[in-house]
């Protein structure tokens, strides 16, 4: 996998998958032969669901941007599917190595065969360590309640004393569900610019207090 985009080397790598009647692939856009061994689902009516029904849910971002990691990884592991990983350089900074298979360290040659070898009890592990995380606070910032706490702590910082905290935080939320926000919230970069964007209006408003 070379380079910081992903988007070629996702094509490369699924193309290759679907010669193995294992591999099933989910989503609108996707054009393979109707006669490839592996299972091309289009697009599905709910993906939590879908990601339910398997062991394994293979996650490549867009890019390798460090805080790059978006909803897909957390998708996953709250659908008990242990994730094998490619994206984000830091992802451990934010998810313990316990809980998901870097694909980098695994390889991708014989992808399939890989993740068959692995024995009911490492993948028993992998969702006990899943289960302890997203049982923990450090979970809780990827979440939208968690994200509001994010942006209140961040008007509080600023004193902005004008400002009401809880209607900034009715303002998120709008945000949050105009730009049909999951991978936004989740996305570290996204997580500042969007703290950014709400406080520079009440700033140039109210200004700050030192």
């Amino acid at each position: 996998f070379a380079g910081n985009q992903l988007c070629s080397a996702r094509r490369i790598l699924f193309k290759k998958l679907m010669q193995d009647a294992r591999f099933h692939l989910y989503g609108p856009g996707w054009n393979f032969d109707p006669s490839s061994p592996g299972k091309y689902g289009g697009t599905i009516e709910d993906k939590l669901d879908t990601v339910a029904q398997f062991r394994f849910s293979l996650i490549l971002e867009n890019t390798r941007e460090p805080g790059g990691a978006t909803e897909k990884v957390f998708d996953a592991m709250s659908r008990g599917s242990v994730p094998v990983y490619l994206g984000a350089p830091d992802i451990a900074e934010w998810i313990p190595r316990t809980c998901y298979i870097d694909l980098e360290e695994l390889g991708a040659e014989n992808l399939c065969n890989k993740l068959a070898a692995i024995s009911h009890e490492r993948w028993t592990a992998y969702q006990e360590a899943i289960r302890a995380f997203l049982a923990t606070s450090a979970y809780r910032q990827f979440t939208e309640p968690g994200f509001v706490a994010a942006v209140d702590k961040a008007l509080q910082k600023a004193k902005l004393s004008n400002v009401k905290r809880s209607r900034a935080s009715m303002w998120l939320r709008f945000v949050l569900a105009a730009i049909a926000c999951p991978s936004v919230f989740f996305y570290r970069g996204g997580q500042r610019y969007i703290l950014d964007l709400l406080a520079a209006p009440f700033k140039s408003r109210y200004g700050a207090r030192s």
